[in-house]
C-alpha cells in the first residue's frame, strides 16, 4: 500500500510540472499571423487589350502581427485573375491567410489604335467652375490645376 501511494504521489507531480511547462510555454510564444496585405509589386502601369498579364513575377506586401514585413509571390496567394480582352479598369482579388487586398490593373487600347485628339476650345473659368468644349472621341479628360 506505501509503494502505490509513492507511487501515485509521484505520477501527480509529474503531472502537474508537465501542465505547468506546457502552460508556460503556451504563454511566452505569441502566434504571429498576418495583420494586412499592404500593397502588390510586378504589375506593369497598364496593359494593352489581348495582352497577357505574367502574374509570375507579383508579389504581396504581407505585414505581419508583430509589424514585420513579408514579401509573398502571388502565386502562394489566392487571386482571381483577369482578361485583357477589354478596354478598362479590372479588379483582382488577393486573398492571404485570411485577409484580402484588391488591386486593380488598366487595360488600354492598343498603341497602334490611339489616334490624336485635337485640344479643347472654349476654355473658361466662371465661378471657380472650368468648362470648355467638348472634344470628339474622347472618352475622358484630367484636369491638372497649378497656381
Amino acid at each position: 500500500m506505501k509503494k502505490t501511494s509513492s507511487v501515485f504521489k509521484i505520477l501527480t507531480v509529474v503531472m502537474i510540472i508537465a501542465a505547468a511547462v506546457t502552460m508556460f510555454s503556451a504563454c511566452t510564444e505569441d502566434e504571429i499571423s498576418v495583420s494586412y496585405i499592404k500593397g502588390v509589386q510586378g504589375f506593369k502601369e497598364f496593359y494593352y487589350v489581348g495582352e497577357t498579364i505574367d502574374y509570375s513575377a507579383v508579389t504581396v506586401d504581407v505585414v505581419m502581427s508583430d509589424g514585420t514585413f513579408v514579401p509573398v509571390l502571388l502565386s502562394e496567394t489566392i487571386y482571381t485573375p483577369v482578361t485583357t480582352d477589354t478596354i478598362g479598369d479590372k479588379e483582382i482579388l488577393i486573398a492571404y491567410q485570411g485577409k484580402n487586398f484588391p488591386y486593380t490593373v488598366r487595360v488600354v487600347s492598343a498603341a497602334s489604335d490611339k489616334k490624336p485628339l485635337s485640344a479643347p476650345t472654349k476654355l473658361a473659368v466662371s465661378n471657380n467652375v472650368l468648362s470648355w468644349s467638348a472634344v470628339s472621341n474622347a472618352t475622358g479628360y484630367s484636369v491638372y490645376m497649378t497656381d
